[in-house]
């Protein structure tokens, strides 16, 4: 159902994630919600599919997420 992205386009997507954090910190004492988007940063760290990070998530640790 869900499609694992290639490693081409994982490596990308984590490259434009250190690009993006790279520029994220300078700016981010000045920021209101600064983990917000060290949030987000993370997450497309972490996606691997076109599969919801928290369905990942929940599935790795064995038990229901609710």
């Amino acid at each position: 159902m869900y499609q694992t992205y290639s490693v081409a386009k994982l490596i990308a997507r984590r490259i434009a994630v250190v690009l993006g954090f790279i520029a994220l910190v300078p700016i981010l004492p000045f920021i209101k919600q600064p983990a917000k988007y060290s949030s987000v940063l993370f997450k497309m760290w972490l996606k691997t599919s076109d599969k919801p990070v928290w369905i990942a998530e929940s599935e790795q640790v064995g038990r229901p997420f609710i």
